[in-house]
């Protein structure tokens, strides 16, 4: 039972801080970007698509029937991999499919 509530209070904890954070309006002053061009990302580069809006990010972007990731947590980091515009993640199945 304790062990129980232990790894209750854990998750609890996580979950607070994933909600802790919180994209400030002059965040973008302090956070440090990675320059993400097509000579140094493999797959497309997302205007605006890293964190909190301030930079630039490198997606991979999945096609129909591609396994996508169902679970995103509110205020974590950016996806660097999504669905293709007109597509959406299943999150039942955890494939991409028509919108």
């Amino acid at each position: 039972m304790n062990r129980q509530l232990l790894s209750l209070l854990a998750l609890l904890a996580v979950a607070n801080m994933a909600f802790g954070i919180v994209c400030s309006p002059n965040i973008c002053d302090i956070v440090r970007c990675m320059e993400y061009s097509e000579e140094n990302c493999e797959y497309t580069v997302v205007p605006n698509g890293g964190y909190c809006g301030c930079c630039n990010a490198c997606v991979h972007l999945l096609k129909v029937g591609e396994t996508c990731p169902t679970l995103h947590l509110k205020g974590g980091p950016p996806p660097t991999v999504k669905c293709e515009d007109g597509l959406v993640c299943n999150g039942q199945t955890g494939k991409c499919e028509t919108a």
